[in-house]
């Protein structure tokens, strides 16, 4: 396999990994979806200028945002675009990607969206 096939696999892949792990973020699956972390990684949220360092501290941030959208009925959804892989010097072993998040919320009475 070339080099160049290597790389459309991965990104492929990458899409995959991505997709199942919005998933379980939407279906509000918060151990599992944490779980995929690596023991210290970090999520951060550039938006909010914050950032979630460890499993614990990642699935305590996400399960408190879960009971306070389930509280309010409302239910959330990701949409991943413009995926980049960056590796430029990355430490082998290491994959470093970019992407957007289009998240989409709907309240009670209005559509759901596919489950």
């Amino acid at each position: 396999m070339s080099d160049a096939d290597r790389t459309r696999q991965l990104y492929v892949d990458l899409q995959q990994f991505y997709a199942a792990h919005l998933r379980l973020l939407d279906d509000g699956r918060v151990d599992e979806w944490a779980a995929e972390f690596e023991p210290d990684g970090l999520l951060i949220h550039p938006q909010r200028a914050a950032t979630h360092t460890g499993r614990a501290e990642i699935a305590d941030g996400l399960r408190r945002t879960a009971e306070r959208l389930r509280a309010a009925g409302l239910v959330r959804r990701h949409w991943l675009g413009n995926l980049t892989i960056e590796n430029d010097g990355a430490a082998k072993g290491t994959i470093r990607t970019r992407f957007y998040s289009l998240v989409v919320e709907a309240g009670p009475g209005q559509p759901r969206g596919c489950t």
